[in-house]
């Protein structure tokens, strides 16, 4: 089983990797078969289309970009310390992760944009909306 996540893995990142390179429409499912490694029916298995792809791909690093933003032990530290580690882990997350920028600023101004919707969109906005307002919430409180 662990075989099947790390081909659907392969085939997200090299996905990633060529949007960035020839962008969406440069990108034909058969060369993100070759890329990966993987044969070319193997990518149908995952996905049905390119279209559930690049979803999928924008899926994929949202979680991941999510994730980042809880590195480094938070429910120890501070407010403070916690507003910072969270744009540290971000930003680190972006720099180490170059291609991600270059995705979203395709997505988002495509039509895959609409395809998925603004909920998953919205998953690091809401994550530090939320923790913005818990520290509204314990500084008011606090008065």
């Amino acid at each position: 089983m662990e075989q099947i996540a790390e081909k659907k893995k392969a085939i997200l990142e090299t996905t990633l990797e060529l949007i960035k390179e020839h962008g969406f429409h440069g990108t034909p499912m058969s060369l993100v078969a070759k890329k990966a490694g993987v044969a070319a029916g193997t990518i149908y298995h995952y996905f049905e289309s390119k279209d559930e792809l690049i979803c999928e791909v924008f899926s994929y690093i949202m979680q991941k970009a999510t994730l980042a933003l809880h590195q480094g032990g938070l429910a120890e530290m501070s407010y403070k310390d916690k507003f910072f580690n969270l744009w540290v882990n971000l930003y680190e997350f972006y720099r180490n992760n170059p291609n991600v920028l270059v995705f979203f600023e395709q997505f988002v101004n495509s039509p895959y944009n609409a395809i998925i919707g603004h909920g998953c969109q919205d998953q690091i906005r809401t994550y530090l909306f939320n923790f913005l307002l818990r520290v509204l919430v314990k500084v008011i409180s606090g008065l």
